[in-house]
């Protein structure tokens, strides 16, 4: 027969849940691997991504500058037309809310043999929704004009630019007033590792 304390003395053996302890969080470990099929062979590319997400119901650690803060080095292709940058990228957040689920805006950059630097491909994917280890795709495309434009493009290099990036993150009703054409692939290696989300109740509303 046990004593009446031990029960007692053992059950305090077990250190009670803080409230950080149901805090959920979310850890995005990864790279920019590279780049394939991009229309060029001689010039060097990088890429500049941009980290975009839901302020209201999001919380990212570790500064602003890992929002506007990545970019590659410039890689010239191998002889398969690969671009390796292997830039790597590690946020962590807490939230509250799916609601804003954390993306990836990608402008890929052309730097040719004269020094001219020209803005080539844009491209918005979305960080993975589950933990796991993901092999992710962003498909790019560039905007396209009139054909006098370009043919001034065929010849003397610079494709048409967005004049802002509205169209691609914020006002998507303008996104169907775009005239686009396909480039090349972008490459991310992205580990996802969640916390506390089996024990908080999280859904789409604020």
């Amino acid at each position: 027969m046990s004593k009446p304390g031990a029960a007692a003395s053992s059950h305090h053996l077990i250190p009670a849940r803080k409230q950080a302890d149901y805090k959920t969080e979310l850890f995005f470990i990864g790279q920019i691997v590279g780049g394939s099929d991009f229309p060029t062979d001689l010039d060097g590319l990088f890429v500049e991504a941009s980290l975009k997400y839901g302020a209201d119901n999001w919380q990212l650690f570790g500064g602003k500058d890992q929002v506007s803060g990545l970019q590659t080095h410039t890689a010239y292709c191998d002889d398969e037309g690969f671009f390796v940058w292997a830039h790597p990228f590690d946020f962590h957040f807490t939230c509250e809310s799916v609601q804003g689920w954390p993306k990836l805006n990608l402008k890929v950059w052309r730097l040719d043999q004269y020094g001219k630097l020209d803005n080539i491909a844009y491209g918005v994917i979305n960080l993975p929704n589950e933990t796991g280890s993901f092999e992710l795709e962003c498909p790019t495309w560039r905007p396209m004009s009139g054909w006098r434009e370009e043919s001034y493009s065929y010849y003397l290099g610079g494709p048409p630019k967005l004049v802002n990036s509205d169209p691609i993150v914020r006002d998507l009703n303008q996104r169907r007033f775009l005239t686009s054409m396909s480039s090349g692939t972008v490459h991310i290696h992205c580990e996802v590792l969640m916390k506390a989300f089996r024990d908080v109740y999280i859904s789409g509303d604020k």
